[in-house]
């Protein structure tokens, strides 16, 4: 079921989810709680037409690498939860370009796998994950004697995880995913009374 998600995100950039932005503009941010996406415009690096190394055949060769990464990504429910797939498509084709036809498609897509984030579905996909899994954790803290309510909690642990997202500059691989989700159901869980072990919340 879809719910309504409160976004208060500020900056940006899955083992590799399959992996991504490509233009040097700011991250997205937020206006007024509504999220700005992500600029997918395709920007191409600018490749010596008349290195073959560079160019690795780009009218056909490097255009279908470039399609069978979008497929992947669109294929890739994960995947597609946190990237722009057209702008992480678009982003690998650029640096297949810079590379060459000799570097394995892993490495390309390792190096920009902190890139083309798509916040507002990974927000999404934390939902999903609270919705279906999170109970156990809502009851381990102070949350239904303090009034928040498990949608709301869930809400919380959504914002959490899409704003360390929104924040994240290194490698991005489904581990990193796990460890978000974890210390976000740890952020949202108000602590007991007299409980030190509190995790601040990045959405207040």
């Amino acid at each position: 079921m879809m719910k309504t998600i409160l976004f208060i995100l500020f900056t940006v950039p899955l083992v590799v989810m399959a992996d991504i932005t490509f233009s040097d503009k700011p991250a997205p941010s937020s206006i007024d709680g509504q999220f700005i996406q992500h600029d997918s415009t395709i920007i191409l690096s600018q490749a010596n037409p008349n290195d073959s190394s560079q160019t690795l055949n780009a009218s056909s060769e490097a255009k279908k690498e470039m399609q069978k990464v979008y497929q992947e990504c669109q294929k890739d429910s994960t995947l597609s939860a946190h990237y722009d797939c057209k702008c992480w498509s678009n982003r690998f084709l650029e640096e297949r370009l810079k590379a060459g036809p000799k570097t394995p498609a892993y490495n390309i897509k390792s190096g920009i796998s902190n890139q083309c984030f798509n916040i507002p579905g990974a927000a999404e996909y934390a939902l999903i994950k609270c919705d279906g899994y999170g109970k156990s954790s809502y009851d381990l803290g102070y949350n239904e004697e303090s009034g928040m309510s498990f949608d709301e909690y869930c809400q919380c642990v959504s914002n959490n995880y899409a704003i360390q997202l929104d924040n994240h500059e290194d490698r991005f691989t489904r581990q990193t995913s796990n460890k978000f989700l974890t210390s976000s159901h740890l952020r949202c869980q108000i602590p007991q009374p007299g409980d030190k072990n509190v995790w601040e919340r990045l959405d207040q």
